[in-house]
């Protein structure tokens, strides 16, 4: 079981940030309580699929060191749209009813964890290679939200997609428990959200989230 430095220096590694501002990210949301904590050293708590969710929705959700509680508040707080059914053209309804973001991530952590241990992770969880290039560029995690200084007022919108063997992908949108139940994308999260110039787009790669789940 990871250390809360050994999972900031893997998540940092992952998402191809730098450890100190991944550290800062820890931090800022260790002081609000929202990482286990216990100690020092050998006598530190061993991070949960919990911490974890929570320490990459910070780390790739923020413009700004300084936002995040912010990013995790807005984007760790959002809900599954839909009774429980994934987005169109996904594969299975396997899903519990108005799952929150933060939530339904560790469960992916911890999926994919298992996953790892047994040998049976789909090949879509590891880097492409130079020969299947474009074809394996798979992404796990989407997140959405305008950019503006009052932007802990606006909305958000989160993507979160699983891979099987062959490829096949489920998606399940995540939003702000004030949107309509129904399945949106990104193009219609920007037509909805009033008065927004700028959007920022940030997306986790499949191996990436499977680098942070083998370390828990």
């Amino acid at each position: 079981m990871a250390t809360s430095g050994q999972l900031c220096r893997k998540t940092a590694a992952a998402l191809g940030v730098s450890f100190e501002t991944a550290r800062e990210h820890l931090r800022n949301i260790r002081r609000a309580g929202k990482i286990s904590f216990k100690g020092y050293g050998r006598g530190a708590a061993a991070m949960t699929a919990q911490d974890a969710a929570r320490l990459l929705l910070t780390v790739a959700g923020s413009y700004f060191v300084k936002d995040s509680l912010a990013t995790l508040k807005g984007f760790g707080g959002l809900e599954s749209i839909g009774s429980g059914k994934p987005m169109r053209g996904s594969l299975s309804g396997e899903v519990r009813p108005r799952a929150r973001l933060e939530n339904y991530l560790a469960h992916e952590i911890e999926r994919l964890r298992a996953s790892i241990a047994d040998g049976s992770l789909p090949e879509f969880y590891t880097p492409p290679s130079s020969k299947d290039g474009w074809r394996r560029a798979t992404l796990a995690v989407t997140l959405v939200s305008a950019v503006r200084e009052d932007s802990e007022d606006i909305p958000r919108f989160a993507i979160v997609r699983q891979l099987s063997q062959s490829g096949a992908v489920s998606s399940l949108p995540f939003a702000s428990p004030k949107w309509p139940e129904k399945a949106i994308g990104v193009t219609e999260y920007v037509l909805r959200v009033k008065n927004v110039g700028l959007v920022q787009e940030r997306h986790v790669t499949a191996w990436a989230l499977a680098e942070i789940a083998a370390i828990i």
